[in-house]
Order: structure tokens, then sequence, then C-alpha cells
């Protein structure tokens, strides 16, 4: 089945054009909504056999929305994932009637997915070093042949193992100035992986602008060591690219996905047997809750993490029984009467 992105490649960048400038949406958010929207026009390829044109969209019912969902629980979309395939949908309806392509909206008798909200999972600072000083500890167990990935394994029974040690070793300079750079800024990872070569900072004060959700920016400070970090990797990357080239690059030279870094680390945390929550997206919650604890104002963190609502800010938040305790103890006028800090497994168990 031929992919629906390729049969209308036009419209679908008139989409994305459309939602930025009238709708205001980020550009992150509408290429997130392209691949659902994608997903969508396959399926009704596959559900209609046959081909779709232009006036197929004047056919669609909420019956056939109601399908596309329906399929998709039945391969196991989560609804976190059918949330936001909804909201997909719910605007590129609101295209193409603004077009006058089509008169009724099919979703208009379906109710969006209701998402349970979980409190996020942050690393501990312990956990976090662990990760980050992994990466030596993962090149040399890289090295070994049956550890290699499947395109490796195979150069490796071409070349000198030194020869394939070194292409690995860009890789994870990258994966490791990336992960840095999650942690150390609290950026998203697909505000770090759009940054452009010309994006980053080459001299004081070594400001980077965000350009986040909503096409909000934020200016965010880059520390030395993830400075050092990104330098190496740039050093090191054998794709010598012009300056309006992409920061962080794959393998074969063109921008780097979200999967790659995923990939790595749902191998380091098997190894370093971490929680199944040790995501990219983890990183930033470490961030946060890491200078919440240790003294920073909510809203300083609101501001580094670009958030428009202190409540999104608050969510993002996870503090400890432990530091809990100690706030207490710290400033109740009575502190010096209450007994000492319970161990940590009597406080979870309090908490719970």
């Amino acid at each position: 089945m031929s992919s629906s992105f390729l049969v209308f490649p036009v419209l679908l960048q008139e989409f994305q054009v459309w939602g930025v400038h009238k709708k205001g949406k980020s550009r992150l958010t509408l290429v997130r909504y392209k691949q659902e929207i994608s997903a969508f026009l396959e399926f009704l390829t596959q559900h209609w056999q046959e081909t779709l044109i232009e006036s197929s969209f004047q056919n669609v019912t909420h019956q056939d929305v109601r399908s596309f969902f329906a399929w998709r629980m039945e391969n196991g979309v989560q609804k976190e994932t059918n949330a936001i395939a909804f909201s997909s949908l719910k605007l590129w309806f609101s295209f193409l009637k603004d077009k006058g392509w089509t008169v009724e909206i099919p979703y208009s008798k379906l109710k969006r997915p209701k998402c349970r909200k979980s409190l996020p999972k942050a690393l501990s600072i312990h956990q976090t070093q662990r990760l980050l000083s992994s990466f030596s500890l993962e090149q040399n167990l890289n090295q070994e042949k049956h550890d290699l990935p499947n395109h490796l394994r195979q150069e490796n029974q071409e070349k000198d193992v030194s020869s394939t040690s070194t292409v690995i070793a860009w890789e994870d300079l990258r994966d490791y100035s990336l992960m840095m750079l999650l942690y150390g800024a609290g950026l998203r990872i697909q505000e770090a992986l759009t940054l452009d070569k010309v994006d980053w900072p080459s001299r004081e004060p070594w400001l980077l602008t965000i350009c986040g959700k909503r096409n909000s920016t934020r200016s965010i400070f880059v520390l030395e060591s993830i400075r050092r970090a990104v330098q190496v990797y740039l050093d090191a990357c054998p794709y010598k690219n012009r300056k309006e080239a992409p920061l962080f690059l794959g393998t074969r030279g063109s921008r780097l996905q979200p999967c790659v870094l995923q990939k790595r680390l749902r191998f380091l945390r098997e190894m370093l047997g971490l929680s199944p929550h040790t995501t990219p997206h983890a990183l930033r919650h470490s961030f946060a809750s890491h200078l919440l604890h240790k003294g920073v104002d909510l809203r300083d963190i609101q501001a580094l993490l670009g958030h428009a609502s202190l409540r999104s800010t608050q969510q993002y938040l996870y503090v400890t029984p432990q530091t809990l305790m100690s706030i207490h103890n710290k400033f109740h006028p009575r502190s010096s009467y209450l007994p000492d800090p319970a161990s940590s497994s009597d406080l979870e168990e309090i908490a719970s």
C-alpha cells in the first residue's frame, strides 16, 4: 500500500503552513499531526479499497473515523496516542472545510479519548549520574561483536575492529551530548533535534534560543559542560556540513530521529537496571525536579521549561517523601521537637 503522505504531499504541506499562520500551532506540533493524518489516509485507502482523490474527503463519515480508532485500539495503540490523532483529525477537517473541500465535520459526534493523568517519572540525581557516566562502559561493551548494531556488525566482518569502533565513538559522543542537553537545559527531545548548527551559540553569553510549543521562544544558558560535550561531538562527527545543517546527525548524515536516542536509552536502562520510565522526556522531568529540590523558585523553573501555565510546570515536578520531610523539619516552628525523619521505606509507605 502506497503512502498517502506521498499522494498528498502538497496538501499536507499547505496544511502545515495553514496551521502555523492561521491557527498558531507550532511547527513541532504540526509535524506530529501530519504523521497521524498520514496514518488516517493510509487507513482510508485500505478501508475503502480505493485510491484517494481530492473529492474523497467529502465522503468521510463519523463511522469511518470511528472505524479508524477501533482499528488502532485493536492494534494496541495507547489512549494518549489516539488523543493526539483525534486532535490531528479535528484540525485536518477544519482545514479541509476552510478550503471548501468538505461540508460535514465527521468527528462532531465523537468524543476525544480521555487519558488518565499520572505523575511524570523523574530520575534521582544518582540515577542520572550513573546514566551519563555509563557511556565509557557502554562503548567498551559495544566493541564486542555481539553487541554491535546489525549494520555495524556486518562492517565489522569486512573492516578492522578499530575502524568500526571509531564509527561507534562519534555516535556515542553525539548521544552523550544530546542527553547532556536534555538534562542540563530541560529541552524536549524534538526541541533539541530541530536545532541547526547555526542555532548553536559560538560566543558569550552562550544563550541558546529554543522554539517551543505554540511558536513560543525562550532563551537557555548553555552550561560549560554541555558546550564542551557538544563541541567534542562536532569535532568527531564525520559529516562537516554547512551551518544550516542539523546539529545532531544520524549515521547517514541526515537529521537524527527521536527513535535513535529512545533505542539507546532502552539499552542503557536495561544494562544499568534502571526503571522503564527512563526515557528522553524523563531527563527533562529530572532537570525540573532536581532544580526544585535545590531550592529554585517554581516560576524560574516554569520559564526554563517554556511553560505558559504554572499548572503545566507543577505536573512536571515530583517531590519525594524525603524532600517533604526535610522541608517540614526545616521550617516547622516546632521542628526541634519532631522525631528523626523516618527511613526511606517508611516514608514511601506513608506516601502511598
